[in-house]
């Protein structure tokens, strides 16, 4: 899943993106919002092949330093050893 965040969005050119894509390729995104106070669309689309080129500069990309894969992999394991 890919997250594609696009700031400074005026409302009616976030409609007209949510139209094309749900009249065109409706199956490419899980989930489509709009932030009216920040003026955000927030777009997120099943794989990275269904982004369009225009929207690709605006692909959120989490920075691996937050992500603590370890720490979730412990928690999990965790969860799983207490319930099986």
């Amino acid at each position: 899943m890919r997250l594609v965040k696009i700031p400074k969005l005026e409302y009616s050119s976030f409609e007209k993106l949510r139209d094309a894509i749900d009249s065109i390729i409706p199956f490419a995104v899980i989930d489509i919002r709009y932030s009216p106070k920040l003026k955000v669309g927030i777009f997120n689309f099943w794989d990275s092949d269904y982004i369009p080129e225009e929207m690709k500069p605006f692909i959120v990309q989490p920075p691996l330093s937050r992500e603590n894969k370890a720490k979730l992999t412990s928690e999990l394991a965790s969860i799983f050893a207490a319930s099986i």
